[in-house]
């Protein structure tokens, strides 16, 4: 990460208006929901009007608390009034989910982290080379010589160390983004409060699910490539409605000789989710676009119609390329 110019074009749209959507993306994780949030705050005590939304689900435990923060319904008229749409995290329409249609008559602001080549949104940030988008918001707000409030700080850290893996995924030359983050804590975050707040609050039900995809797990490519899965009948079986994904992959990836892991979901009778990881050099994110999906060289992931057996195959067969 270096020092980033914010384009010009996001400040004096900000400048100019007085009245802004923030929207996470859907199925968010902490870091759209956490960014959306912090720049909610700062723009409403700036004296903007301001309105938080996502199309949801809130499905990761260490999101849920943020459930009541958010609209999760059709945007109202009085919101859509004259406003500008603001997508953190995210830089394609299809990515917000049912209110997609909702917003195409609105311009749109595109904050996010993500690389792309999508032409998508009216004012453009995005710029790779921040881990989080939270960072962006923090920077946001400290382009307007004003520092984040308590609320916001917590919001931002929490954001962070997700996507960060609690700093895990940070490599040589993360000092920036390191001493970002402990500016976070200066204005009042909480490294042990967000530590819990990401790994406590499991389920016993979680812990069996995990147990039961870890035993399934299935080496390919001479131990370069784990692969295993869920459907749904185990988590109607086990009743788990939660997730305890970062630490099921951490378990894969600390295996002597993966280099990649994948996780194949079983969402409904004909779609499936997968989740993708990797160590040091295969880069995920590539994978997961032959898929029409996306992220980060070493997380990724894409959602596909079709049932698990298929795509768990064609998945394997691809890796192949990118070893």
């Amino acid at each position: 990460m270096q020092e980033i110019v914010i384009p010009k074009e996001v400040i004096e749209c900000i400048d100019s208006n007085d009245k802004f959507i923030i929207m996470a993306h859907k199925q968010p994780d902490a870091d759209t929901l956490c960014s959306a949030i912090a720049l909610e705050s700062f723009l409403s005590r700036s004296g903007k009007k301001t309105s938080l939304y996502t199309a949801g689900p809130f499905t990761r435990v260490e999101t849920l608390h943020l459930a009541d923060k958010f609209k999760t319904t059709s945007i109202t008229p009085q919101d859509k009034e004259n406003a500008i749409l603001i997508i953190v995290d995210c830089n394609s329409s299809d990515r917000i989910g049912f209110l997609e249609d909702e917003v195409k008559d609105l311009k749109v602001m595109i904050i996010d982290h993500h690389a792309t080549d999508s032409d998508y949104g009216d004012f453009k940030w995005v710029e790779i080379s921040y881990p989080a988008t939270t960072l962006m918001i923090q920077d946001l707000i400290l382009y307007y010589n004003d520092r984040p409030t308590p609320y916001e700080a917590e919001a931002m850290f929490l954001g962070f160390c997700t996507d960060t893996g609690f700093f895990r995924h940070l490599d040589k030359g993360s000092q920036l983004s390191i001493q970002r983050a402990a500016s976070l804590v200066s204005y009042g975050a909480s490294p042990k409060a967000t530590y819990s707040i990401m790994t406590g609050g499991k389920s016993l039900e979680s812990r069996k699910l995990m147990g039961r995809i870890l035993e399934r797990s299935e080496s390919y490519y001479d131990g370069k490539v784990i692969v295993s899965w869920e459907d749904l009948s185990d988590r109607e079986e086990l009743k788990a409605i939660d997730r305890d994904s970062d630490t099921l992959y951490q378990a894969l990836l600390s295996i002597t000789g993966v280099e990649a892991i994948a996780i194949v979901r079983q969402e409904s009778d004909n779609k499936c989710t997968v989740g993708l990881r990797s160590v040091q050099d295969v880069n995920v994110r590539m994978l997961a676009e032959t898929f029409g999906g996306g992220g980060h060289q070493r997380a990724s992931g894409f959602a596909t119609e079709g049932k698990l057996e298929n795509i768990k195959a064609e998945l394997i067969k691809r890796f192949k390329d990118y070893l």
